[in-house]
Protein backbone atom coordinates (compact mmCIF):
# COMPACT_ATOMS: atom_id res chain seq x y z
CA UNK A 1 0.00 0.00 0.00
CA UNK A 2 2.31 2.73 -1.25
CA UNK A 3 1.51 6.38 -3.08
CA UNK A 4 4.24 8.03 -4.70
CA UNK A 5 2.64 11.76 -4.07
CA UNK A 6 1.11 14.01 -1.18
CA UNK A 7 -1.43 14.19 -0.14
CA UNK A 8 -2.49 10.23 0.17
CA UNK A 9 -6.06 9.81 1.02
CA UNK A 10 -6.53 5.82 2.09
CA UNK A 11 -10.03 4.80 2.89
CA UNK A 12 -10.95 2.24 4.97
CA UNK A 13 -10.95 -1.71 3.77
CA UNK A 14 -14.20 -2.71 2.44
CA UNK A 15 -16.11 -4.60 5.68
CA UNK A 16 -13.59 -3.90 7.84
CA UNK A 17 -14.81 -2.89 11.64
CA UNK A 18 -14.40 -0.04 12.67
CA UNK A 19 -11.42 0.28 15.92
CA UNK A 20 -12.38 3.15 18.45
CA UNK A 21 -9.44 5.43 19.94
CA UNK A 22 -8.85 4.02 23.94
CA UNK A 23 -11.12 5.88 26.26
CA UNK A 24 -8.17 5.92 28.43
CA UNK A 25 -5.39 8.38 27.49
CA UNK A 26 -3.17 5.77 29.89
CA UNK A 27 0.04 4.78 27.62
CA UNK A 28 -0.37 8.16 25.43
CA UNK A 29 3.29 8.93 25.09
CA UNK A 30 3.68 11.61 21.98
CA UNK A 31 4.72 14.73 22.23
CA UNK A 32 4.28 16.98 19.66
CA UNK A 33 6.64 19.59 17.98
CA UNK A 34 5.77 22.89 17.09
CA UNK A 35 5.44 22.37 13.67
CA UNK A 36 2.10 19.97 14.49
CA UNK A 37 0.73 22.43 16.94
CA UNK A 38 1.05 25.25 13.94
CA UNK A 39 -0.72 23.06 11.70
CA UNK A 40 -3.56 22.23 14.13
CA UNK A 41 -4.28 25.64 15.45
CA UNK A 42 -4.15 26.83 11.73
CA UNK A 43 -6.70 24.17 10.45
CA UNK A 44 -8.88 24.99 13.57
CA UNK A 45 -8.39 28.31 12.41
CA UNK A 46 -10.24 27.63 8.72
CA UNK A 47 -12.87 26.07 10.70
CA UNK A 48 -12.15 22.34 11.20
CA UNK A 49 -12.70 22.78 14.96
CA UNK A 50 -13.55 19.08 14.95
CA UNK A 51 -10.29 17.80 14.70
CA UNK A 52 -8.85 16.40 17.81
CA UNK A 53 -5.43 16.43 18.62
CA UNK A 54 -5.27 13.87 21.73
CA UNK A 55 -6.35 10.53 20.06
CA UNK A 56 -4.56 7.37 20.76
CA UNK A 57 -5.84 4.01 19.11
CA UNK A 58 -4.76 0.60 20.24
CA UNK A 59 -4.52 -1.95 17.53
CA UNK A 60 -2.91 -5.08 17.03
CA UNK A 61 -1.29 -4.18 20.68
CA UNK A 62 0.20 -1.19 20.05
CA UNK A 63 -0.56 2.18 20.65
CA UNK A 64 -0.51 4.95 17.85
CA UNK A 65 -1.38 8.49 18.24
CA UNK A 66 -2.19 10.72 15.06
CA UNK A 67 -1.15 13.66 14.65
CA UNK A 68 -4.92 15.22 14.36
CA UNK A 69 -7.78 13.25 13.87
CA UNK A 70 -11.88 13.26 13.43
CA UNK A 71 -13.34 10.87 15.69
CA UNK A 72 -17.43 9.61 15.41
CA UNK A 73 -17.33 6.44 17.62
CA UNK A 74 -21.19 6.28 17.38
CA UNK A 75 -21.26 6.39 13.72
CA UNK A 76 -18.03 4.16 13.46
CA UNK A 77 -15.81 6.77 11.76
CA UNK A 78 -11.99 7.61 12.23
CA UNK A 79 -10.16 9.89 9.87
CA UNK A 80 -6.28 9.61 10.63
CA UNK A 81 -4.67 13.13 9.54
CA UNK A 82 -0.48 13.09 9.48
CA UNK A 83 1.87 15.58 9.05
CA UNK A 84 5.27 14.02 7.51
CA UNK A 85 8.27 15.92 7.84
CA UNK A 86 11.56 14.86 5.87
CA UNK A 87 13.67 14.74 8.86
CA UNK A 88 13.28 15.09 12.35
CA UNK A 89 14.30 17.02 15.22
CA UNK A 90 17.45 15.06 15.69
CA UNK A 91 18.24 15.50 12.19
CA UNK A 92 17.06 11.40 11.12
CA UNK A 93 15.07 10.95 7.53
CA UNK A 94 11.71 10.22 8.20
CA UNK A 95 8.67 9.44 6.40
CA UNK A 96 10.43 8.28 3.22
CA UNK A 97 10.66 5.48 0.28
CA UNK A 98 13.13 3.42 1.27
CA UNK A 99 16.43 2.01 -1.57
CA UNK A 100 14.01 -0.96 -2.13
CA UNK A 101 10.93 1.03 -2.61
CA UNK A 102 9.18 0.30 0.53
CA UNK A 103 6.90 3.00 1.95
CA UNK A 104 8.43 3.43 5.64
CA UNK A 105 4.63 4.22 6.89
CA UNK A 106 3.02 1.33 4.64
CA UNK A 107 2.93 -0.58 7.73
CA UNK A 108 0.78 1.83 9.89
CA UNK A 109 -0.89 2.84 6.90
CA UNK A 110 -2.31 -0.52 6.46
CA UNK A 111 -2.99 -1.34 10.10
CA UNK A 112 -5.14 1.85 10.38
CA UNK A 113 -6.85 0.85 7.03
CA UNK A 114 -7.63 -2.40 7.85
CA UNK A 115 -8.96 -0.92 11.73
CA UNK A 116 -12.30 0.73 9.26
CA UNK A 117 -10.14 4.11 9.86
CA UNK A 118 -9.29 6.95 6.86
CA UNK A 119 -5.89 7.82 6.75
CA UNK A 120 -4.77 10.97 5.68
CA UNK A 121 -1.22 12.22 4.95
CA UNK A 122 -0.11 15.73 4.10
CA UNK A 123 3.92 16.36 3.55
CA UNK A 124 4.59 18.95 6.06
CA UNK A 125 5.17 21.79 3.49
CA UNK A 126 2.34 21.52 1.66
CA UNK A 127 0.34 21.85 5.11
CA UNK A 128 2.00 24.75 5.96
CA UNK A 129 2.49 26.76 2.03
CA UNK A 130 -1.13 26.24 1.43
CA UNK A 131 -3.17 25.35 4.52
CA UNK A 132 -6.34 26.03 2.94
CA UNK A 133 -6.01 23.83 -0.27
CA UNK A 134 -5.54 21.11 2.76
CA UNK A 135 -8.76 22.00 4.53
CA UNK A 136 -10.24 21.57 1.23
CA UNK A 137 -8.85 18.08 0.97
CA UNK A 138 -9.85 17.02 4.77
CA UNK A 139 -13.58 18.38 4.21
CA UNK A 140 -13.61 16.22 1.12
CA UNK A 141 -12.80 13.55 2.99
CA UNK A 142 -15.09 14.15 5.70
CA UNK A 143 -17.90 14.34 3.26
CA UNK A 144 -17.14 10.93 1.44
CA UNK A 145 -16.60 9.05 5.35
CA UNK A 146 -19.95 10.52 6.34
CA UNK A 147 -19.04 12.84 8.67
CA UNK A 148 -20.80 15.92 7.44
CA UNK A 149 -23.15 16.32 4.80
CA UNK A 150 -21.82 18.65 2.61
CA UNK A 151 -18.88 20.78 1.99
CA UNK A 152 -18.22 23.75 4.27
CA UNK A 153 -18.95 27.22 2.86
CA UNK A 154 -15.30 28.09 4.04
CA UNK A 155 -14.04 25.35 1.48
CA UNK A 156 -15.55 26.25 -1.61
CA UNK A 157 -13.81 27.50 -4.36
CA UNK A 158 -10.75 26.75 -3.19
CA UNK A 159 -8.57 24.71 -5.65
CA UNK A 160 -6.53 21.15 -4.16
CA UNK A 161 -2.94 21.85 -3.51
CA UNK A 162 -1.03 20.56 -6.23
CA UNK A 163 0.57 16.95 -5.97
CA UNK A 164 3.81 16.63 -4.08
CA UNK A 165 6.16 13.92 -4.89
CA UNK A 166 7.11 11.51 -1.79
CA UNK A 167 10.95 11.84 -0.83
CA UNK A 168 12.96 8.90 -0.99
CA UNK A 169 15.99 8.36 2.32
CA UNK A 170 18.98 10.11 0.11
CA UNK A 171 16.10 13.23 -0.57
CA UNK A 172 15.81 13.20 3.24
CA UNK A 173 19.46 13.62 4.15
CA UNK A 174 20.01 16.43 1.56
CA UNK A 175 16.69 18.49 3.00
CA UNK A 176 18.16 18.49 6.28
CA UNK A 177 21.81 19.16 4.93
CA UNK A 178 20.58 22.26 3.74
CA UNK A 179 18.12 22.84 6.63
CA UNK A 180 15.05 23.10 3.92
CA UNK A 181 12.12 22.66 6.85
CA UNK A 182 13.45 26.44 6.89
CA UNK A 183 12.27 27.43 4.17
CA UNK A 184 8.49 26.70 4.72
CA UNK A 185 8.56 26.88 8.65
CA UNK A 186 11.14 29.85 8.99
CA UNK A 187 12.43 28.03 12.00
CA UNK A 188 14.56 24.68 11.63
CA UNK A 189 13.69 22.02 14.68
CA UNK A 190 16.95 21.07 14.80
CA UNK A 191 18.62 24.67 15.27
CA UNK A 192 18.52 26.48 18.34
CA UNK A 193 19.58 29.92 17.25
CA UNK A 194 18.29 33.41 18.78
CA UNK A 195 16.56 33.61 15.59
CA UNK A 196 15.07 30.64 15.55
CA UNK A 197 13.41 31.12 18.62
CA UNK A 198 12.29 34.57 17.78
CA UNK A 199 10.14 32.85 14.86
CA UNK A 200 9.13 30.29 16.93
CA UNK A 201 7.77 33.42 19.38
CA UNK A 202 6.12 35.27 16.47
CA UNK A 203 4.37 31.73 15.31
CA UNK A 204 3.45 31.55 19.03
CA UNK A 205 1.70 34.78 19.48
CA UNK A 206 -1.47 34.11 17.70
CA UNK A 207 -1.58 30.41 19.29
CA UNK A 208 -1.69 32.04 22.15
CA UNK A 209 -4.47 34.41 21.31
CA UNK A 210 -6.91 31.38 19.70
CA UNK A 211 -6.47 29.32 22.75
CA UNK A 212 -8.39 31.97 25.17
CA UNK A 213 -11.37 31.03 22.61
CA UNK A 214 -10.67 27.26 21.67
CA UNK A 215 -10.29 24.78 23.97
CA UNK A 216 -8.19 22.28 22.21
CA UNK A 217 -5.43 24.77 21.20
CA UNK A 218 -5.49 25.99 24.52
CA UNK A 219 -5.19 22.20 25.76
CA UNK A 220 -2.47 21.62 23.23
CA UNK A 221 -0.69 24.86 23.75
CA UNK A 222 -0.08 24.41 27.16
CA UNK A 223 0.93 20.93 26.74
CA UNK A 224 3.98 22.56 24.26
CA UNK A 225 4.92 24.81 26.91
CA UNK A 226 5.17 22.33 29.54
CA UNK A 227 7.56 20.30 27.24
CA UNK A 228 9.60 23.66 26.35
CA UNK A 229 10.18 24.86 30.34
CA UNK A 230 10.47 21.02 31.47
CA UNK A 231 13.19 19.96 28.90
Amino acid sequence: MQEDHYPIILAPADGATFVPPASSRKGKTKKKGPSELIAFSRLHRLGLRSLQADVCVKISGHNYEPDMAFVDVQRGIGIDIEVDEPYSVSGHPSHYIDANGQDKDGRRNELFWQAGWWVVRFSEEMLFRHPKQCMRVISEVMVQAGAIEQMPEAAEGIQEPEPQPRWTEQDAWRMKNSRYRRTYLGFDPMMKSANDYLCCTRLALPILWQSFTDKQIRKEFGKQLRHFFLH
